[in-house]
């Protein structure tokens, strides 16, 4: 009788996406500026259509997730959002982010520009 195989899991990539005080830990590849607005709209603002099921279901490619490790986030994207990005989300984007986030976050650019960042190496 052979034993059974098993195969380590699949590293699926970790990303950040942040519109104002919100922020998503998201389990998928880097989606484009257009899909990362597409979600934020709709898991932070569901319509009635989306309460009743009647919306198109939401992409699978992505899937919010937590506990995960700040040095673990290979990819960010910054969605420009009337609200203001709260000092929390701030640091753990100085925290998770290499010197081209800090320097956004310096220079007042996060929350007022669409932004996107990706980490070469994550740990």
């Amino acid at each position: 009788m052979a034993l059974p195989t098993f195969f380590p899991p699949l590293k699926i990539p970790l990303g950040l996406i942040v519109c104002g005080e919100d922020h998503f830990l998201i389990r998928g590849v880097k989606p484009d500026l257009e899909m990362a607005r597409y979600l934020v709209r709709r898991w932070t603002f569901p319509s009635v259509d989306d309460v009743l099921g009647l919306s198109p279901p939401l992409p699978t490619e992505w899937r919010i997730t937590t506990k995960e490790f700040r040095e673990d986030i290979s990819w960010v994207i910054v969605v420009a959002c009337a609200s203001r990005v709260s000092e929390a989300v701030v640091g753990l984007l100085m925290d998770s982010g290499g010197d081209e986030i800090k320097q956004a976050c310096l220079q007042g650019l996060i929350g007022t520009n669409d932004l996107e960042f990706l980490r070469e190496s994550p740990h």
